[in-house]
């Protein structure tokens, strides 16, 4: 039905799309296009729902997706699909991995040495390429693995490689799989299983013939290339008897490998220490997700709940072009402009994930702390917003604090980031309590939206919004959320605390008052607790309500 619904989808916008507009090239992508836009230009959006088209079309005849068929690539060997990789909802077509790839795989190599042109390194050819190049096997050794329709060139990569060279002396190998990471996707899965293994093999002869350490390789993945690593690591356990040191799964594509058993998918047997940064973990159907919101790791980040992310809302041209009601547009404007905005939305929570990581590199005094906690939900109503327990925080990224990893055990950890770079932020837990019903107040249940704006001794917040939804607020009880801000206040002096009604219920001649019991509380990320007076406590709305500075003390 999943399939189905694809389809039917796709069926729809098509049609439109081609007919006014050109297929590009084939296998064209811009050498460099911003950041947060490197995977999928909006030129290759026909392209990619075209190869999803034929992705029911060409492959559902080939394959009995009941039965175990076996494909064999030479010495790296055969790829059984057994029935582990068959389900009816979350992956219902498979192909076999195109063996013709094996020799179009391609490492390219960075250092200190030569960090502006990369060096070619022939797995078939060691001694010409790899045993003449700047390669070190006493260095640590990255390796940065794209995910589908990406290249080594595009500028997330690059700059990945260009950070770790700055942070340390390392051998930086990014993998070009461009080869086999076309459309259709299921080809591409497949095609997956194959460089994993290629991958592995690599990692070994640099193990056995130059003399490098298993455990100084560190495998960064994104998307469909989080997979790719993983069936590294697991070819590593299975055949030679040894773990990669780490496995980071940048935003681990979700179709075709979520609710999937461990075999298919990224999971903690595949490296000592496998990380993940879940940006995008939203299913394809309806929300247009391309990530995977289940855990795959030791231990797994969700900033801001993993799903949509701040800035991704409302992009894109046609978006950008709705405030413009009297500009006229063309058919073929619009259908321009509808295309790109799907892209640019499409994509941008997605590579959210590889953004955080890459800063996270070289700014360390801008990192993203985490805490642990059990839902998202009970991380924004401030329950978890504590380190005093060193295994409840961490940074997100680089310099995650890997001890917090246990064997069969997947943590989660959740935390609030930036619209736009830098993507860190200054978390504060805001705490208000209202007072019970008396006669005197009459407090009612009141229900609206609520913002606090912090001024401190370097600056001003802007109207932070405590909850995405109305909050009901109710006489006699205490409310705590998280807030954020994009720079650092630093000693916060006091406050403003304003709501707006959106209960829509009319109460003829009164005014809709909540009323503050003791002092408004403020917990900063040392946990030191700041207690705000406010000059009154009925507090009206569509009223600023001033709270200043009285006390403060540790939790």
């Amino acid at each position: 039905m999943l399939l189905a619904c694809q389809l039917v989808i796709l069926a729809l916008v098509v049609p439109a799309i081609l007919a006014f507009r050109r297929l590009p090239p084939q296998n064209v992508l811009p050498d460099t296009v911003p950041l947060q836009y490197d995977a999928l230009s909006s030129k290759l959006l026909p392209k990619l729902i075209r190869g999803h088209l034929l992705d029911g079309v060409q492959q559902r005849g080939t394959l009995n997706d009941g039965e175990q068929r076996t494909s064999c690539c030479g010495d790296l060997g055969c790829f059984p699909i057994t029935s582990d990789f068959f389900h009816i909802l979350h992956r219902p077509i498979n192909a076999a991995p195109n063996c013709a790839i094996r020799t179009k795989l391609k490492m390219r190599l960075n250092t200190r040495e030569n960090p502006d042109k990369s060096e070619f390194l022939d797995l078939y050819d060691s001694a010409a390429t790899i045993g003449q190049s700047h390669f070190q096997p006493q260095r640590p050794t990255k390796v940065i693995i794209h995910g589908l329709m990406d290249r080594y060139v595009l500028r997330w990569n690059r700059q990945m490689m260009e950070e770790f060279l700055l942070e340390g002396d390392y051998n930086v190998i990014r993998l070009d799989w461009s080869a086999g990471n076309q459309p259709p996707y299921t080809q591409a899965v497949a095609n997956s299983r194959l460089v994993g293994v290629f991958t592995a093999q690599f990692i070994k002869h640099l193990v056995d013939e130059y003399g490098a350490r298993m455990q100084d390789f560190h495998l960064i993945g994104h998307s469909l290339g989080t997979h790719t690593a993983c069936y590294a690591g697991e070819h590593i356990r299975l055949n030679y008897g040894t773990l990669l040191q780490r496995i980071t799964a940048l935003d681990p594509a979700g179709p075709y490998f979520e609710n999937m058993p461990p075999t298919v998918r990224c999971d903690p047997t595949d490296a000592n220490f496998i990380d993940t940064i879940i940006s995008d973990g939203q299913y394809i159907i309806p929300n247009m997700g391309l990530g995977s919101s289940q855990p795959m790791g030791h231990i797994n980040f969700y900033p801001n709940g993993g799903t949509l992310q701040p800035g991704c809302e409302n992009l894109g041209p046609l978006n950008r072009a709705a405030a413009d009601s009297l500009r006229l547009m063309t058919a073929f404007d619009l259908l321009e402009m509808l295309t790109e905005s799907m892209t640019e939305t499409f994509i941008c929570s997605h590579m959210r994930a590889l953004m955080m990581f890459v800063e996270s590199i070289n700014t360390a005094p801008c990192s993203i702390c985490s805490y642990e906690c059990t839902t998202y939900t009970d991380f924004l109503e401030g329950k978890c917003f504590s380190c005093k327990d060193a295994t409840k925080c961490s940074k997100l990224g680089y310099f995650v604090n890997a001890s917090l990893a246990h064997p069969n055990v997947q943590n989660k950890f959740y935390t609030l980031t930036a619209d736009a770079t830098p993507l860190c932020t200054t978390m504060y837990k805001f705490q208000m309590t209202l007072q019970n019903k008396t006669k005197e107040n009459q407090a009612k249940t009141a229900k609206g939206m609520v913002k606090v704006t912090l001024h401190g001794t370097r600056g001003s917040s802007n109207a932070l919004l405590l909850s995405e939804n109305a909050v009901t607020m109710e006489p006699g009880k205490t409310y705590r959320f998280m807030v954020e801000s994009r720079r650092d206040l630093g000693v916060v002096h006091s406050l403003v605390l304003y709501w707006v009604d959106s209960s829509h219920l009319v109460d003829v001649g009164k005014a809709k008052i909540i009323h503050l019991h003791g002092n408004l509380l403020l917990t900063d990320q040392s946990e030191l607790i700041s207690e705000f007076q406010p000059t009154q406590s009925a507090v009206k709305e569509k009223r600023n309500q001033l709270a200043s500075f009285v006390t403060s003390h540790s939790q």
